[in-house]
């Protein structure tokens, strides 16, 4: 199905269950669920042992079809269900995981609040706009700038999307001169039907900020020892972590290229030394793996 682009059609699940035969046969209590066997009268076993193979080998079938074939984007509606209903009965694995899918799907269809399905279903997107949903995606700092810029010569000419936002800038001016920066990926980031590859330009972690925690300090029985922020001595508003400082790095800006390369990733420091001036005088570590393909993988 997916080589004529049709796991997506409603309507072509419909008509691959309504090839299964309907009738008689369904179960009607535990053991002939299980069992899938119907002996209403010996006089006829064999036909019925025949029917019997017949409705095994569609149920065996139509778990197939529901359990890998049925793609997991499409939505049954209530047609399906009435259809594996009668073919199946009321309580087995196809139909229960019929009902399972007209249950929680439509409660997890807008389940992830930082993309906007609107803006995918249904549209042609080019791999610029798709770069950029993505990079507004993972990019949950508010005043995060994505900028585009040309790279490339005339016969091999390329593009690439930079994100940062003003409070990175000010992390990575803050770093000074001679600092150590990391180019790493590419990582990957999944919008519905396609599969976006990006990477990170990260410091060392600031390592103040996660020390280890003292339980000691916690359960301290001194009343005399007990601070609080209007005490003399005692800072009253200490820095906290930004979203940028994570344990294991700090994020300064996120990238995606139309094809990861080391010439892509060096496009891209020159590109942010424009507005960073700091990145003149650092050091930056290039650990990108090569890229044979283009940047944006559709799924299906």
């Amino acid at each position: 199905m997916r080589e004529y682009g049709l796991q997506k059609d409603l309507d072509i699940y419909k008509s691959l269950l309504n090839i299964f035969p309907k009738g008689p046969l369904i179960p009607q209590n535990a053991f002939q669920v299980s069992s899938l066997l119907l002996c209403i009268s010996f006089r006829h076993l064999r036909t019925i042992f025949a029917a019997a193979r017949i409705r095994l080998f569609s149920h065996v079938i139509a778990r197939r079809l529901g359990a890998s074939n049925l793609d997991p984007r499409v939505q049954p509606d209530k047609e399906v269900h009435d259809i594996v209903v009668n073919v199946f009965g009321e309580w087995n694995f196809a139909t229960k995981k019929i009902k399972r899918m007209m249950y929680w799907m439509p409660k997890l269809k807008h389940s992830n609040k930082y993309l906007d399905r609107r803006k995918i279903e249904g549209k042609k997107l080019s791999g610029v706009d798709l770069g950029y949903l993505a990079l507004k995606m993972i990019s949950r700092d508010p005043g995060t700038r994505i900028s585009f810029a040309e790279i490339g010569d005339v016969e091999q000419k390329s593009w690439l999307l930079s994100a940062q936002s003003p409070q990175q800038a000010k992390l990575l001016h803050a770093l000074g001169e001679g600092a150590s920066l990391y180019v790493d990926g590419p990582s990957k980031v999944y919008l519905m039907d396609h599969c976006v590859d990006y990477v990170v330009l990260s410091a060392d972690p600031k390592t103040q900020y996660y020390e280890k925690y003292d339980e000691s300090s916690a359960y301290d029985e001194d009343f005399e020892n007990w601070k609080s922020e209007w005490d003399e001595g005692v800072a009253r508003h200490p820095r906290v972590s930004t979203i940028h400082e994570q344990k294991h790095e700090t994020i300064l800006a996120l990238s995606v290229f139309e094809k990861v390369s080391r010439e892509s990733a060096v496009a891209w420091i020159n590109h942010l030394q424009s507005s960073n001036p700091t990145m003149h005088n650092a050091r930056v570590l290039l650990r990108t793996k090569q890229a044979e393909r283009t940047l944006i993988t559709p799924i299906s």
